[in-house]
């Protein structure tokens, strides 16, 4: 059985950990109690990606160090990547990950927790680089 965006959401909600409101049929918002930022889930077909908006291109101070910084930190930050995509004409960086639309909820919990860890490590490092960048 494949999640939906419903039936995910009432799952999420039932741990007690996470508000889940869906967006539309292929999203929802999960919301953390110990996190600012919410996630947003995307379920396509037999895949789903946890994602989260984390800085406008605009935001950064040398695009070059950022983008070098997020490669490397994949390394250490388990089960996630990082892109930039066009939204509304404006260069953003993204944390994404990616399972099964078929998995166990456990494994989606795994990863919606570790995705609210990751993003603030991640911010953490870019507004540290941009704070150097910004002394060059």
């Amino acid at each position: 059985m494949n999640w939906t965006t419903q039936s995910l959401a009432e799952a999420l909600e039932k741990t007690g950990n996470y508000k889940a409101v869906v967006t539309d049929e292929t999203a929802l918002s999960v919301f953390s109690k110990e996190q600012e930022m919410p996630l947003v889930v995307v379920i396509k077909g037999d895949f789903m990606s946890v994602e989260a908006k984390m800085f406008d291109e605009k935001e950064i101070v040398n695009s070059a160090n950022i983008n070098e910084l997020l490669l490397k930190a994949t390394d250490f930050l388990q089960l996630s990547a990082f892109t930039i995509r066009e939204v509304e004409g404006t260069k953003t960086y993204f944390i994404v990950g990616q399972l099964s639309s078929s998995t166990i909820i456990e494994n989606v919990k795994l990863e919606i927790e570790t995705m609210f860890d990751n993003l603030m490590d991640a911010v953490d490092l870019v507004l540290k680089q941009n704070e150097i960048d910004s002394k060059e």
